[in-house]
This record gives structure tokens, C-alpha cells and sequence, in this order.
């Protein structure tokens, strides 16, 4: 089973047709009648009653349903977060933190250089006497609170 099967499962499941599904998707309706029969074999279930005018969904299809819907909003969810990186590479900086430095001012440069550069990862390493004993990631996108920095003062 793959996005792309339960995308077309959705479609037939709401249009209760697989004609008017194969329209919605813009596929041809044999094509589509053949990704839900090797779904239905993949599964090893019957999704569908078929009827000369309708598809009628059986309870493994209302069961199917019910989970494939998180799972294509999820998925869509995360194609947009992920356009927001188009062309562009992943780039990190690396700050090292004297433990003298009072916590508030670290989130506040943090919050900064969110908003000038969002797709950056910033590594911030807490060093005592030139010993780098704390690393600690934190995605430039994520909310800084002064306590989750606590351990560097």
C-alpha cells in the first residue's frame, strides 16, 4: 500500500463511483479500478460491494478510511513545510555559549536569527574553561524559552 492507493481509495470511498472517482483524479477508470483491486488484494479485504451503479464501502473501507484521512493530511502537511526548502541547502551555525552569559540574552539572538534566516539549524554547544561539555540542537524554527536553556547558565 502507498500514497498514491490510498489517495485513489479516498477518492472511490467519497464518490462512491469509480467513474466519478477517475474523474476527480484525472486517471482513466479501468487504471483506477485496477489500483483498488490490488489495494483490496494487498490488504487481503474486500473494500467495496460492488453493485452495477454503486461501490457500497464495507466496514474494513470505513475502518481504511477513517485512518487514511491523517494520513494524506499529514503527508500534504508535510510537502508544504518541506516547499519552504526548495532550493535551498541545509546550512547550520555553531555557537559556543560561555556559561557567564546570562540565558535571556541567548533565545533573544536566537529569535533573530530565526527570522532572518528560518531554514537555519543552530548548534549551541555551553562551554566552562574551554570545555565543550553541553551540545544542544535546536532548530532556529522552534520557539526559544529561557528555560530550555537553563543548563548553559
Amino acid at each position: 500500500m502507498d500514497f498514491k492507493q490510498l489517495r485513489y481509495f479516498v477518492a472511490v470511498y467519497e464518490e462512491g463511483h469509480v467513474g466519478r472517482a477517475a474523474e476527480r483524479l484525472s486517471i482513466s477508470q479501468p487504471a483506477l479500478s485496477q489500483q483498488i483491486r490490488h489495494l483490496e488484494q494487498n490488504l487481503d479485504v474486500s473494500l467495496f460491494e460492488r453493485s452495477s451503479k454503486r461501490l457500497l464501502p464495507t466496514l474494513a473501507a470505513h475502518t481504511l478510511y477513517n485512518h487514511a484521512l491523517p494520513l494524506l493530511d499529514g503527508l500534504q502537511r508535510a510537502r508544504e513545510a518541506l516547499g519552504n526548502f526548495k532550493g535551498q541547502a541545509l546550512r547550520t551555525l555553531a555557537i559556543g555559549v560561555l556559561q557567564t552569559v546570562h540565558t535571556s540574552l541567548v533565545p533573544q539572538m536566537l529569535e533573530r536569527v530565526r527570522k532572518a534566516q528560518p531554514h537555519l539549524v543552530v548548534q549551541i554547544y555551553g562551554k566552562s574553561s574551554g570545555d565543550c561539555s553541553t551540545v544542544l540542537w535546536i532548530s532556529a524554527s522552534a520557539t526559544c524559552h529561557p528555560a530550555s536553556l537553563a543548563c548553559m547558565a
